[in-house]
């Protein structure tokens, strides 16, 4: 399957209503940026940050120690909406995990966790939308450090993944075409990776604003260790900040990438009027989780995230000239 850039618009209007595409969908006022990521909160931190980067290059020349805790699955459904640790040879394993259903993972990204609000919403909407299990994948002291440092450790996350992975295929009656992975930022190059290893046979991955930074730029690396088309059955990947000097990956990485307003920092309600340039903290942090807020918005199928194709570019497609009776939905319900 060819790779499709669709571009989605999206500006605000009067009584908290949004514009996508050509459908008007009302949504209740939602905070731009989630308190936790503030710069404040952010600092604090930076104390765990410097301790375990500094236990990485102590133990660079023996390799670092990694042990089971450092990733970990905290799985729900429907009938079991509060996380259950799961773990590789649980003895409980058929009492916390659905095995005639479909199964989902999200990932969270660098000086991130599974405990965050957005993490804890996402997991919700989507077993109440989506009759499947969701597990969340907690890998928060490897994410919790440098940056390159974080971004290596993304193939040990990957790697538990896929060990894990190939531990509920034991048990289940649905095959890997039924599983998806979601990832924001590292959590989508960490899909990415897991994705590759399982020799492409999981069914779906979508990208919430995959890093790019030591991924696709300012080269980009081997396709067996970042997120591409070739990782899943169907890989669509949404961009919310891809400046090139933003956190966000400025290349397709998928089947279908989407490009909400050019996929550009700042993003609608991230822009500070002291500074229109879009490359503030705020405007930066707050564009790479609206690709976490567009997901979560689209679990619900009365929102429709419309996109059309659009080879021209974005300012083509304001224009009219990209605009037709043909789009796709991003979110689950893609109709590829």
């Amino acid at each position: 399957m060819a790779s499709m850039i669709y571009l989605i618009h999206e500006y605000y209007k009067k009584r908290n209503t949004y514009h996508f595409g050509v459908q008007i969908v009302k949504q209740s006022v939602v905070v731009a940026i989630d308190p936790e990521y503030e710069i404040l909160n952010r600092i604090k931190q930076v104390d765990q940050a410097i301790v375990n980067a500094l236990g990485y290059f102590k133990n660079s020349e023996t390799n670092f120690s990694t042990n089971d805790n450092d990733v970990t699955f905290w799985c729900s459904h429907r009938n079991q909406r509060d996380y259950r640790q799961v773990y590789i040879n649980d003895s409980n394993i058929t009492s916390k995990f659905n095995f005639s259903l479909p199964a989902a993972f999200l990932i969270h990204g660098w000086f991130d966790s599974v405990n965050r609000t957005w993490m804890n919403s996402t997991i919700s909407a989507y077993i109440h939308n989506i009759d499947s299990n969701i597990c969340g994948v907690d890998w928060t002291r490897l994410a919790l450090t440098e940056y390159s440092i974080a971004a290596t450790n993304t193939r040990i996350v990957a790697k538990q993944l896929v060990k894990f992975i190939q531990y509920l295929q034991l048990f289940s009656t649905v095959s890997l075409k039924h599983y998806t992975l979601i990832g924001h930022s590292f959590g989508a190059q960490v899909a990415g990776i897991a994705g590759h290893q399982l020799n492409g046979n999981v069914g779906r991955i979508i990208g919430l604003d995959p890093a790019g930074w030591l991924f696709t730029k300012p080269v980009p690396i081997s396709t067996d260790e970042r997120l591409d088309k070739s990782d899943a059955h169907f890989v669509q990947c949404i961009h919310t900040n891809a400046n090139y000097f933003g956190i966000g990956a400025t290349m397709n990485c998928g089947h279908q990438d989407f490009y909400p307003n050019d996929g550009l920092s700042p993003q609608p309600g991230c822009n500070e009027p002291a500074n229109e340039s879009g490359m503030t903290y705020f405007s930066i942090t707050c564009s790479h989780f609206k690709a976490v807020q567009y997901f979560l918005f689209s679990l619900n199928p009365a929102n429709m995230f419309k996109g059309w194709k659009c080879s021209l570019g974005y300012y083509w497609w304001e224009a009219g000239f990209c605009k037709s009776k043909n789009y796709d939905l991003f979110g689950m319900y893609s109709s590829t």
